[in-house]
């Protein structure tokens, strides 16, 4: 299966190394490190013979939907305060990896996010369509409870099987990574030995 490495604690969010995924209930944004060989950073299963591309991967600053805990999906919600002092926290990260590209979706959270990034480090924000959040479809700017209340039971169909279980009108944690893998995968080749943000 996936290797999925921690290096320290939820206490220090911006040591939390696990390929895409995040600590639940965790800020500031943080950073995971993929390998376009097939292994995330450190781990033993990465693929052999093949010339490695390494992308640091940044979840955006806390949002206002953030707080209110409302599913933002390909809906955007501004960045709090401390979402745009999360970005810069994160961004010393960036620096410290040597990065020398920077590539955004192109929702407003991660483009805000990727332009402190890209401001300190002096590089331009590539921005690209596939690298959007999982569209949440019909559950987008809806609270668990305003879900439950229009779409009663669909959330413990989630719970179910929550890897294979598609938003309504919406995309599916098993549809998603086909999409962010060709982004990923298949840059411009101009960039195939970079070191990515």
């Amino acid at each position: 299966g996936p290797c999925r490495r921690r290096e320290g604690s939820r206490r220090d969010p911006r040591r939390y190394c696990t390929g895409l995924r995040r600590p639940r209930n965790s800020w500031p944004a943080h950073v995971g490190v993929i390998d376009s060989a097939g292994g995330f950073d450190g781990c033993e299963n990465a693929l052999v013979g093949f010339a490695v591309r390494r992308f640091l991967v940044v979840h955006h600053g806390e949002t206002e939907w953030n707080r209110m805990r409302r599913r933002q999906g390909q809906l955007d919600s501004p960045l709090t305060e401390d979402g745009r002092r999360h970005a810069e926290t994160v961004t010393d990260l960036c620096v410290a990896r040597g990065a020398d590209s920077v590539f955004s979706s192109p929702l407003g959270r991660a483009r805000v996010t990727a332009d402190v990034v890209g401001s300190r480090l002096s590089l331009p924000v590539v921005v690209v369509s596939d690298l959007a959040e999982i569209d949440h479809g019909a559950f987008a700017g809806l609270t668990n409870e305003e879900i439950e209340a229009r779409h009663p039971g669909e959330l413990a169909r989630r719970a179910e099987s929550r890897y294979t279980w598609s938003f309504p009108g919406g995309e599916s944690y098993a549809n998603a990574p086909a999409r962010v893998g060709t982004a990923v995968l298949t840059p411009d080749s101009s960039a195939s030995s970079r070191r990515t943000a």
